[in-house]
C-alpha cells in the first residue's frame, strides 16, 4: 500500500540522518517533503494530505513548501 512505503520511506530517511520527527524544524520538514516528491510519493491522489498528516503540518503547508521548492 503506497501509505505503508510513505512510512517506511520516512522512517528510514529520519533514520539514516539520526532525526525525530517531533523535532524536525521547518528547513528539515522542507527537505523530506522534497525528498518524498522526488521518490513519487505524491503519485497518488490523497497522497499531500496524508503526507501533512505524518509531517503533522497543513495540506497547504506542504503544496507551498512543493512551490518554493521547484522554482
Amino acid at each position: 500500500d503506497w501509505r505503508e512505503k510513505i512510512n517506511i520511506y520516512v522512517s528510514s530517511y529520519l533514520k539514516e540522518r539520526a532525526l525525530r520527527l517531533e523535532s524536525l524544524d521547518r528547513a528539515e520538514k522542507k527537505d523530506l517533503l522534497f525528498a518524498l516528491y522526488q521518490e513519487g510519493a505524491f503519485n497518488r491522489e490523497n497522497a499531500a494530505s496524508y503526507v501533512a498528516d505524518v509531517l503533522q503540518i497543513s495540506r497547504a503547508t506542504v503544496y507551498n513548501y512543493l512551490k518554493k521548492d521547484k522554482k
